[in-house]
């Protein structure tokens, strides 16, 4: 029993530094969504490029993607940046912007069959890294 407590500590060791030396100077967490509208905003992210569906689920319903007018908010992904990018053969990921008020009365289904965008920005990883990370709306 003691022989498996160690393993499993040193399981948990070997996987927290292998992790924290990933999250490096080429590991970014962090991006950041600028809205300079007057209107709130959400967004979605979709590292499926060429694939240019509306991914599911509803961005209301994780609550965490709304950006109030004239506002820039943080946010984080669970892998590195890098790594998303890198993951996709066409290495493009897609941002889609939504007015806030369409979202908010519109059924998620009708948005998605009807296209109802602002605006998608296409965009690579040497793109997000010029612009700190961060997709500014308008």
């Amino acid at each position: 029993m003691k022989k498996m407590f160690r393993i499993l500590i040193v399981s948990i060791a070997i996987i927290t530094i292998a992790t924290n030396c990933r999250r490096g100077k080429n590991c970014h967490l962090d991006y950041y969504i600028n809205n300079n509208s007057n209107n709130a905003i959400y967004f979605n992210f979709s590292s499926q490029y060429p694939d240019t569906i509306i991914p599911s689920p509803n961005p209301i319903s994780g609550g965490t993607f709304k950006v109030e007018k004239q506002t820039k908010k943080h946010e984080s992904f669970r892998d590195c940046v890098e790594e998303i990018f890198l993951q996709n053969s066409s290495k493009i990921a897609i941002f889609f912007i939504f007015d806030a008020n369409t979202l908010e009365t519109t059924p998620w289904d009708t948005v998605r069959a009807k296209y109802l965008i602002l605006k998608r920005y296409e965009i690579t990883l040497e793109n997000f890294r010029n612009n700190n990370f961060t997709i500014t709306y308008p």
